[in-house]
C-alpha cells in the first residue's frame, strides 16, 4: 500500500518552492543585468563586507592605512647607509631619516609611543661579533623635530652603519 500514496498540497512545501523559485530568479537577473566589475566601493553598503566574507591572506599590509595593523602606525626598512627601503616601508621616507651618529627619526606624521627593532641581517658589524640597537627619545645626537634615535653599536660599544626594520607603535 506504500505506492498508493498521494501527493497533498502543504503550506510548507509551497513556501519552500516559491523562496527558491524568488531567490534564484534574482540571483539569475543580477548574473545577466550587471556588467562584470560594476559592484565596486560606491555600491557596497557600509559594514557590508565582513571578516567572514574576506578570504583569508586575499589582504596584504597595503590594503591598510596606518593604525589600521593593531597599534602599528608605521614601519620601515632602513639601510646603513640611512636610505628607506620605501618598497617595504609605511608611513616613513627618506625624508624623514638622518643620518649622523645614529639614525634619527623626524617628521612622522603619527605619534610614536615606542618601537620594535630588529636587524636586517646585511650588515658588518666591524669589530666584535654582536650589534645591539638602541631606540633613545628624546635623542642626545639629534637637532630639531626628531622624534628619537636609533643607535647601533658593536659589542665592543662601537657606533657601527646597521640595516635594520623599524615598526612605530
Amino acid at each position: 500500500m506504500r505506492g498508493n500514496r498521494s501527493f497533498k498540497f502543504r503550506y510548507a512545501n509551497v513556501a519552500a518552492t516559491l523562496a527558491l523559485v524568488v531567490s534564484l530568479a534574482g540571483t539569475g537577473y543580477a548574473a545577466s543585468q550587471l556588467a562584470p566589475g560594476s559592484v565596486g566601493t560606491k555600491q557596497l553598503k557600509k559594514g557590508a563586507v565582513t571578516t567572514a566574507k574576506v578570504k583569508n591572506f586575499s589582504l596584504s599590509y597595503k590594503d591598510f592605512q596606518g593604525g589600521q595593523l593593531g597599534l602599528i602606525y608605521g614601519y620601515a626598512h632602513v639601510l646603513p647607509d640611512g636610505t628607506v627601503d620605501e618598497a617595504n616601508s609605511f608611513g616613513v621616507t627618506k625624508a624623514n631619516v638622518n643620518h649622523q651618529f645614529g639614525y634619527c627619526f623626524l617628521d612622522l606624521d603619527f605619534p610614536v609611543h615606542g618601537v620594535v627593532l630588529t636587524l636586517d641581517g646585511e650588515h658588518t658589524a666591524g669589530e666584535g661579533t654582536g650589534v645591539s640597537l638602541a631606540w633613545e627619545a628624546p635623542p642626545s645626537d639629534c637637532s630639531g623635530n626628531e622624534f628619537g634615535e636609533v643607535i647601533p653599536k658593536a659589542a665592543n660599544g662601537q657606533l657601527i652603519d646597521a640595516g635594520f626594520y623599524i615598526a612605530f607603535f
